[in-house]
C-alpha cells in the first residue's frame, strides 16, 4: 500500500516546517505507525510524533446539479530535534521562487504605461494648446 501521497506546500505548512513539523497528504487507510515507518524508510529521519487530520467530502452545488469535493487525510509529522527533510525544503524553495516570480511580474505590469492612456494625455495636451482660453464678456 502506498502511504505517502504528496507533501503539502502552503504558508502554514512552511511555517510548521521551520519547527521540524512536515505536512503530507497520506492514504486514508494508513495509521500513524505505518506513516511513521514510511517517513523513516523514505527520508531516513527519526519521527517523534504523527498527527492525523481527516478532511471529509462536502456536497456542493455545481452548474448541473450537485457534486462532492474530494476527501483526504493529512499527516503532520514531527521530527526529532535538528532533523530536516531535504526534499521538502526543495519543494519549499520552488514555492517561494514561484511567488517571487509572480510578485515581480505583478510589479512589472504595474510599471508599464498603457499606450491608450499616453495617447489620450498627448491628445488632451494638444487640444488645450490649440484652443484659446475663453475670456468672460465684460458688460456690453
Amino acid at each position: 500500500m502506498i502511504v505517502l501521497v504528496a507533501p503539502v506546500i502552503t504558508e502554514k505548512s512552511l511555517a510548521l516546517a521551520e519547527q521540524s513539523k512536515y505536512t503530507f497528504v497520506v492514504n486514508p487507510l494508513a495509521n500513524k505507525a505505518e506513516i511513521a515507518q514510511a517517513i523513516v524508510a523514505h527520508y531516513q529521519v527519526e519521527v517523534r510524533d504523527v498527527a492525523l487530520i481527516h478532511h471529509k467530502s462536502i456536497t456542493v452545488r455545481k452548474r448541473h446539479g450537485y457534486g462532492q469535493t474530494a476527501s483526504y487525510t493529512k499527516a503532520i509529522v514531527s521530527l526529532k530535534n535538528g532533523q530536516k527533510i531535504k526534499d521538502y525544503q526543495l519543494a519549499e524553495e520552488n514555492a517561494v521562487a514561484k511567488t517571487d516570480k509572480s510578485e515581480s511580474m505583478i510589479a512589472a505590469k504595474g510599471t508599464k504605461t498603457n499606450k491608450t492612456e499616453s495617447t489620450l494625455k498627448k491628445a488632451a495636451g494638444a487640444q488645450n494648446k490649440s484652443k484659446p482660453a475663453i475670456q468672460p464678456k465684460v458688460g456690453s
